[in-house]
C-alpha cells in the first residue's frame, strides 16, 4: 500500500517562459520563470481493517479524505463504509476490497472507477456518472438505487468482467461505450441481460453483506495456522453490542468487536445496532496440531549373525503425529541420511553395528529423535 502522498512541487516544462531583457549595455539576459504544480493527493485505507470513510483511523497516515468535491486518487483496502453521500470530482477511485456507500454517489467528469477482482462496490442509493467517466469492474458492482449515465454522446465507458446487480432500470441518457450494460430482458440474467436485478442479488452470497447492514467478520490472515498461534477476527467498531460464537456455541466473555481465535471451527457473531440485530456469516478457522515425540524406538532384532536375519523391522511406540506429520527414520546421528518412513519399517539388515533414529516431521514442527 502507498501512504498518502504529500504535496510536492514539480517543475512543469510546459509552463517554462523565456524572457529576454535588454540592458543599457545591449547584452541579452535570459530569465527563466518557473511555475510549479503539486502532486495529486492520494489516500489509501488500511488493509484488513473495517472502518468509516470519515474516520482518520481508517486511513494510512491518519487523515481521512473529503466527502464532497473529491480531487484525489483513493485506494480502498479492507472495508470502508461511507454513511452518507459521496461527490467525486476528479481522479481515480480504486476498490481492491470493499466499499459500501449508504447514500448517493456522483462521479464527476473524467473520473475513473476500478473494481479489482475480488473487490466489492455497493451503492445503497443512486449512482450518477457525468461526462467521460470510465468504469472497469472485475469484481462485484451493486447499485440499489437508480443508475444514471449522464454526459455527452460517445463519451465515457463501462467495462465489466465481473458481476453487476442493479435494483432499478439503468438510465442511459446518451450514446456511449456501454455494451456491458446491455439488457434485452431484465428477468433473464445473465443470458439476455448484462446485470442482475434485486431477485438475482438475493441469491448471491454477497447479499449477506447487504442484509448484515454492512457488518461482516474481517480477519488478519491466515485463517489456518499451527497450535499456539491465533488469528484476529474483527468487526466494524461502532455497534451497540457484539457476541461471538464457535460452532454455534456462545464464547464466554467474547463481547468485543474483536476476538483472537485459537481453536479451529466456524466463528460467527451477532451485532446489535439500535433496534436491529445482524447475524454475521461464519468464518472457518483451521488449527493444525503439533507432534509429540515418540516414547521409544525398537528393532525386531538387535543381534544379527552371518546375515541372518536378512531384514529387520524398525518400530516406535507412543507419541503422536501432528497434522501432515510422518515418522522419518535415519541411520546417522546427524539425521541427514533418511532410510524410510512410517511405523514397522522393514529394511535390509545392517552388516555393521548401526544406530537408527526416528522423529516426527510435520508442517508445524519437528520433534527430537529416539534411537535404537
Amino acid at each position: 500500500m502507498n501512504n498518502r502522498a504529500k504535496k510536492t512541487p514539480l517543475i512543469s516544462l510546459s509552463c517554462l517562459v523565456l524572457y529576454f531583457s535588454k540592458y543599457r549595455t545591449g547584452l541579452l539576459f535570459l530569465t527563466l520563470l518557473f511555475s510549479f504544480n503539486t502532486l495529486l493527493s492520494q489516500y489509501t485505507s488500511l488493509d484488513n481493517y473495517s472502518g468509516l470513510w470519515t474516520e482518520n483511523t481508517t486511513w494510512v497516515g491518519g487523515v481521512a479524505p473529503p466527502v464532497t468535491n473529491i480531487d484525489a486518487n483513493i485506494n480502498i483496502y479492507g472495508t470502508v463504509i461511507r454513511q452518507g453521500d459521496l461527490d467525486y470530482a476528479k481522479q481515480t477511485l480504486h476498490v481492491y476490497d470493499t466499499l459500501l456507500i449508504y447514500g448517493n454517489l456522483v462521479l464527476g467528469n473524467l473520473v475513473e472507477l476500478i473494481v479489482e477482482p475480488g473487490g466489492v462496490f455497493i451503492v445503497f442509493g443512486d449512482y450518477t456518472s457525468q461526462n467521460k467517466v470510465s468504469v472497469s469492474t472485475f469484481g462485484t458492482f451493486v447499485v440499489l438505487g437508480d443508475l444514471n449515465m449522464l454526459g455527452s454522446s460517445n463519451q465515457g465507458s463501462f467495462e465489466n468482467e465481473g458481476v453487476i446487480y442493479i435494483a432499478n432500470p439503468v438510465n442511459v441518457f446518451h450514446d456511449g461505450n456501454f455494451t456491458d450494460l446491455a439488457c434485452d430482458d431484465p428477468d433473464d440474467y445473465p443470458d439476455n441481460c448484462a446485470y442482475g436485478n434485486m431477485e438475482d442479488l438475493m441469491e448471491d452470497p454477497i447479499f449477506e453483506l447487504i442484509a448484515g447492514g454492512g457488518y461482516k467478520i474481517n480477519y488478519s490472515p491466515p485463517l489456518d495456522f499451527c497450535e499456539g498461534d491465533s488469528v484476529r477476527l474483527h468487526i466494524r467498531n461502532n455497534a451497540d453490542s457484539y457476541e461471538w460464537f464457535l460452532d454455534g456455541i456462545t464464547i464466554d466473555g467474547a463481547t468485543s468487536f474483536e476476538y483472537y481465535a485459537k481453536q479451529g471451527g466456524d466463528y460467527t457473531a451477532q451485532v446489535i445496532v439500535g433496534n436491529d440485530t445482524f447475524n454475521l456469516s461464519a468464518v472457518a478457522v483451521t488449527v493444525y496440531t503439533t507432534s509429540i515425540i515418540p516414547d521409544s524406538a525398537y528393532s525386531s532384532d538387535s543381534v544379527i549373525c552371518s546375515g541372518s536375519p536378512a531384514t529387520i523391522t524398525l518400530s516406535y511406540g507412543g507419541g503422536s503425529l501432528g497434522d501432515g506429520a510422518v515418522a522419518m527414520w535415519y541411520d546417522d546421528a546427524g539425521l541427514t541420511n533418511p532410510i524410510g518412513s512410517g511405523n514397522d519399517l522393514s529394511i535390509t539388515a545392517p552388516s555393521v553395528e548401526t544406530t537408527y533414529y526416528v522423529r516426527f516431521e510435520g508442517q508445524c514442527d519437528t520433534t527430537s529423535a529416539r534411537s535404537v
